[in-house]
């Protein structure tokens, strides 16, 4: 019933779309971890090429996003991988290391090496939500090493994982996105071992024909994703020849 609700919402503003000569309509849902930088980025470069489209951008919770796609409510989503969703049809957009977030002046800021579970015993950590697939992975190198990790808080969002840490409640791991978009903040960030990922696939509705519209934006996204992805690779030997500076 609610995909035939949709179908008819579809046809409702194509109607209008064509009465006012639009040339299309993008139905966005995006996790809030590539809200604040990937997705706007992508979006100006598709904007340029297609500036009579109209966007509907919905900032969601992965689980949120799966179950829009699934629906037909909206034509492309970006998540971190979830379970249970057999309508969507997923193809990975990146695949990143996790890094460590503190306040700037933190102890660990002053080594020179990637931080591992061992360097975080006895600190506050604030963690991801028991949801997040990279929290499962955390918990378990927590584990192996031995180390109970002292959890203050729990959030699912990233940005405001880094907004905690400058106002000096504790450490994260944190999406290597959203660490660049909070690169402002009064955080330092350094590399963490064994490697913990936080991963983001794009989403169709599975059975679907994508739309030009749709196919487009989807590759302006892969190519900005594969710059940062690449920008983000070369970070880490810069930080140190910094910290030797």
């Amino acid at each position: 019933v609610e995909r035939r609700f949709v179908g008819l919402e579809q046809l409702r503003r194509v109607a209008n779309d064509i009465r006012d000569f639009g040339t299309g309509r993008l139905r966005l849902a995006v996790l809030p971890a590539a809200a604040s930088g990937l997705v706007p980025a992508a979006l100006r470069s598709f904007v340029d090429r297609f500036p009579e489209v109209t966007i509907a951008l919905h900032v969601r919770p992965s689980g949120t996003v799966y179950e829009w796609v699934s629906s037909g409510h909206c034509d492309l989503g970006l998540a971190a991988p979830r379970t249970g969703f057999a309508g969507v049809e997923e193809t990975m957009l990146l695949d990143l290391p996790g890094v460590v977030a503190m306040p700037k002046g933190h102890r660990l800021a002053r080594l020179r090496r990637a931080l591992t579970p061992a360097d975080l015993a006895g600190e506050t950590f604030l963690a991801q939500g028991l949801e997040d697939p990279s929290r499962t992975v955390t918990d378990a190198a927590f584990r192996a090493a031995g180390i109970n990790p002292r959890i203050r808080l729990e959030t699912p969002y990233g940005g405001t994982l880094c907004s905690l840490v400058a106002t000096g409640l504790g450490v994260a791991l944190v999406n290597p996105l959203v660490a660049e978009d909070h690169a402002t903040l009064a955080i330092a960030f350094r590399p963490f071992r064994p490697r913990i990922t936080f991963r983001s696939y794009l989403l169709l509705q599975r059975g679907a024909v994508p739309d030009r519209l749709t196919v487009a934006f989807a590759e302006i996204l892969r190519e900005e994703a594969q710059a940062r992805a690449a920008r983000l690779g070369e970070r880490e030997p810069q930080v140190r020849q910094a910290m030797r500076r």
